[in-house]
């Protein structure tokens, strides 16, 4: 039987690998939406995105803006 600590770094690295990816996704919609409006890149990140998550915003983000209209690698 797996400890407890096991246990939670099991978990940890399970929400933690979705966190970046639905951080990634969110970059790459906003990235995606902004280029086809014609505005300026920013990556700021949004309120809901924790700190943690902000280098695969901001990658998904730049994805998006440069590749919109391609499929994501992510």
């Amino acid at each position: 039987m797996d400890s407890i600590k096991d246990l939670y770094a099991q978990l940890f690295a399970q929400w933690a690998e979705r966190g970046a990816h639905i951080a990634a996704v969110r970059g790459y919609e906003r990235g995606t939406l902004d280029a086809a409006e014609g505005k300026t890149e920013c990556e700021t990140l949004p309120y809901d995105i924790h700190r943690m998550y902000e280098n695969d915003y901001r990658r998904g983000y730049r994805e998006g803006y440069n590749h919109g209209n391609e499929q994501p690698e992510f």
